[in-house]
């Protein structure tokens, strides 16, 4: 798994390499990611948005990273 932030996703330029690394490499079946558990209230409809985008596009999984257990 891959641990990603909502300031990452806020990135355009991260979400190009995301999109393209999961275009050119069809291995990534088990991967998934995380995400930190501190969206910002600002960047909830986009990191939405994110998600619901690389699931849909190549079936990833995402999870909530809880820090705190």
């Amino acid at each position: 798994s891959i641990n990603v932030s909502s300031e990452s996703i806020m990135c355009k330029t991260f979400k190009k390499k995301i999109r393209n690394l999961l275009t050119k490499n069809k291995m990534l079946d088990n991967l998934e990611f995380e995400i930190t558990e501190s969206i910002l209230p600002e960047h909830k409809s986009e990191v939405i948005d994110f998600i619901t985008e690389i699931r849909h596009d190549f079936g990833i999984k995402f999870s909530l990273d809880d820090f705190t257990t």
